[in-house]
C-alpha cells in the first residue's frame, strides 16, 4: 500500500505540473493576443512589441514545414510575438512537448522504480505485474523517444488509449 501511495503522489504531481504548465502557456498566449493580429490575405499583420522578460524571443523565428506529400516546402517568417504565441497556444509545441515529457516520465517512474516495489509488496515477480495503461504508455514512449513522436505500428494495438495509425503525424510530432 505504501508503494502504491507513493506512486499515486508521483502521478498526481505529474498531472499538476502538466495542468500548471499548460495554464501558464495559455496565459502567455492570451497576453500576446493584442499584439498578434489575424493574417490578412495570407500575410501576417502583427504589431510586435519589445519584451524584456528573461527567455523571451528577441528576434523573429523562421517556421519551416516540409510537406510529406511531396509538395513544396514552405517557409514562413514569424515575428517574435507570433512565434511565442504559436508555441504557447493550444495545441502549440509547448503543450505537446510537456505532454510527451509527462508520458515519458510516468512510464519511466513505473518501469524503473514503482513496478518492482508494488510487485514485491503484492508478493509477485516484477514481470508478473501487468498494467494495460502502462503497456499503452510504453508504446507511446517508444514512439516519442525513438520515432520523434510519429506513430509506429505498435500504437495500432493499444488496449485503453486511442489507437494511432502507423506513420500518423500531427502537431504533436516533434
Amino acid at each position: 500500500r505504501q508503494a502504491v501511495g507513493k506512486f499515486r503522489l508521483v502521478i498526481d504531481m505529474t498531472y499538476c505540473v502538466y495542468l500548471d504548465g499548460t495554464a501558464g502557456f495559455l496565459r502567455v498566449a492570451n497576453s500576446l493576443k493584442p499584439n498578434v493580429a489575424a493574417p490578412l490575405n495570407g500575410a501576417a499583420a502583427v504589431r510586435d512589441t519589445p519584451r524584456t522578460s528573461a527567455g523571451a524571443d528577441q528576434f523573429g523565428a523562421i517556421d519551416v514545414a516540409a510537406s510529406l506529400d511531396s509538395g513544396p516546402t514552405r517557409i514562413k517568417l514569424l515575428t517574435a510575438d507570433q512565434a511565442l504565441f504559436a508555441r504557447n497556444s493550444e495545441p502549440g509545441r509547448n503543450h505537446w512537448f510537456l505532454a510527451h515529457m509527462c508520458i515519458v516520465w510516468l512510464y519511466q517512474a513505473w518501469e524503473v522504480h514503482y513496478r518492482s516495489e508494488i510487485a514485491q509488496a503484492l508478493g509477485l515477480h516484477r514481470n508478473a505485474l501487468k498494467s494495460p495503461v502502462f503497456g499503452d504508455l510504453r508504446r507511446l514512449r517508444h514512439a516519442i523517444l525513438h520515432n520523434l513522436g510519429v506513430a509506429t505500428s505498435d500504437l495500432e494495438g493499444t488496449e485503453l488509449l486511442p489507437a494511432f495509425a502507423a506513420g500518423a503525424r500531427s502537431s504533436s510530432s516533434l
